[in-house]
């Protein structure tokens, strides 16, 4: 390309933007704007590994693939396979780490506070006391509903993890996470057996 190099790059940086434009987003690629704005655009929106494997298999991108002698079909459908083993092989140690943690460091404790609840509330009624029933019996019955509800879950991320589905595993462990993250809230932090979120986000 001949003449003056600064404006000849200028030329190339304008068409390259507008050519390119479409698939260019400053945003939060994380916030929910970014799937309404790919939508808007035609652009694909993968969110998960599942989804962003599935183009492997895609008979275009194959073709497109073979066309330019980057990978053939057999590579191509190779990748996916051994990408889908690995994903679904992590999802499950996933599971089966939440569902261990669960059942044998944060039920006991649950269970222990909420006993020590319910006896510290009957001696006080025992006592004849007033103050502090409301208080006591409240923080009981969050305890309690929350065991119920930390119980309901793993046995179903148990059920889940039966049907060897990784479709199902990350919802029933999210579900198990929301309950844990409440009964966090409700626990002693010298008994809670695992790092709480703020401590994580300022050990220095």
């Amino acid at each position: 390309m001949k003449g003056d190099f600064n404006v000849n790059l200028q030329k190339l940086l304008q068409y390259e933007v507008k050519a390119h434009k479409r698939v260019i987003f400053s945003g939060d690629g994380y916030s929910s704007d970014w799937p309404k704005e790919a939508g808007k655009r035609g652009l694909p929106n993968l969110r998960d590994t599942n989804e962003a494997l599935t183009p492997l298999h895609d008979e275009r991108n194959i073709a497109l693939f073979e066309k330019y002698g980057v990978l053939s079909r057999t590579e191509m459908l190779s990748r996916w396979e051994i990408g889908w083993e690995d994903y679904t092989r992590r999802i499950r140690i996933e599971a089966d780490i939440a569902l261990e943690i669960a059942r044998s460091m944060i039920s006991p404790v649950v269970a222990d506070e909420f006993s020590r609840l319910a006896s510290a509330l009957g001696q006080a009624k025992a006592d004849g006391l007033r103050a502090g029933i409301k208080g006591l019996t409240a923080l009981s019955l969050r305890l309690g509903a929350g065991l119920d509800d930390l119980n309901v879950k793993c046995d179903n991320l148990e059920r889940v993890l039966a049907k060897d589905d990784p479709g199902m595993l990350i919802p029933a462990m999210t579900d198990l996470r929301k309950t844990v993250d409440r009964l966090e809230a409700l626990i002693d932090d010298a008994k809670w057996p695992l790092p709480k979120y703020r401590e994580i986000l300022f050990v220095y």
